[in-house]
């Protein structure tokens, strides 16, 4: 079944924005390979399926009940990000594309990898302050 509503598609344009992801960007976690998907659909040149809300509620960290607007509470995302400058924002804009392309299981290796650097980092940045080695 086929689905087209103003309010929800405000609901997803208004959170995709929020979330700072490009019509790209989400279309990659939906599993698009173009953004030509979304677009369509936030122009409501391109019916919603009832079906595939969830995937979209999932990839606009969201629930089904607030994009259906059952419910005016969203979702926010764990941590919103600050970015200081805009070479900051580039490369998490490109971090963000590549992980999108991957699978759920590289994603999550990405993910332990990445806190494993920081973590190690922290680790290495105190010892430098206490004088000691790492080693």
């Amino acid at each position: 079944m086929n689905y087209a509503d103003s309010e929800t598609i405000r609901r997803i344009i208004k959170r995709r924005e929020e979330l700072n992801l490009s019509q790209l960007m989400l279309a990659k976690r939906l599993g698009f390979t173009s953004r030509t998907t979304v677009s369509r659909i936030e122009n409501m040149s391109l019916l919603l399926n009832v079906k595939s809300l969830g995937k979209w509620a999932e990839a606009l960290d969201t629930s089904v009940g607030y994009l259906l607007h059952e419910e005016d509470n969203q979702q926010q995302p764990k941590k919103q990000v600050q970015f200081g400058n805009s070479l900051q924002r580039q490369i998490t804009t490109k971090i963000v594309e590549l992980l999108a392309e991957m699978k759920p299981n590289d994603q999550q290796i990405m993910l332990d990898l990445a806190e494993s650097i920081v973590r190690n980092r922290k680790k290495y940045v105190a010892s430098k302050k206490s004088g000691s080695d790492l080693d």
